[in-house]
């Protein structure tokens, strides 16, 4: 399964497969007026090339949602054999993020590379208010941080496992 990117403009669901999507660009989910949401479903796994990242809320209303289980995460790494830390992006929720945006049981790891030298973390928060929610997740080989946010954004975190941890933009006005 090959991704080779894209802006979803329509709301869509993907599902498990029998292999991994290998992701070759960036996925955004973002439109003003069909305000889309992307739903990933449980044990879905997505491999991301170098340079790529799945954004939702950059410049127009998007929403994601995973819905891993305890039993079937949703994993997100990188493409490379032998990733290093910072091998791809991550996950950047931005100021138009859809309110009930929800990560739960997402695994993300080999994440934390920089896009346009903003990038702070696996999944970075940038103005997303209180609309994101990130529970039972589990961060591994990232780089920076596991959870950047900004001093805009105030998600509801719990049950998560972040070596690196949630890093709080500071100083904030």
């Amino acid at each position: 399964n090959r991704i080779e990117g894209d802006w979803l403009t329509q709301s869509a669901t993907w599902v498990a497969q029998a292999v991994p999507y290998h992701v070759d660009g960036r996925i955004e989910v973002r439109d003003n007026t069909n305000s889309p949401v992307l739903t990933l479903g449980e044990g879905l796994e997505l491999q991301f090339a170098q340079d790529n990242w799945l954004a939702a809320g950059l410049g127009e209303a998007g929403g994601l949602k995973i819905m891993g289980t305890s039993s079937a995460r949703v994993v997100m790494r990188s493409v490379a054999p032998v990733a290093t830390a910072g091998s791809w992006v991550g996950i950047v929720l931005g100021e138009y993020t859809l309110g009930g945006t929800d990560l739960d049981y997402l695994q993300i790891s080999d994440a934390g590379q920089a896009y346009y030298s903003t990038q702070k973390g696996a999944i970075t928060l940038d103005s997303t208010a209180s609309r994101v929610t990130i529970h039972n997740s589990t961060f591994s080989n990232n780089l920076q941080s596991d959870i950047f946010v900004d001093c805009s954004s105030t998600p509801t975190l719990n049950g998560n496992t972040t070596p690196l941890g949630v890093v709080n933009e500071s100083p904030c006005p």
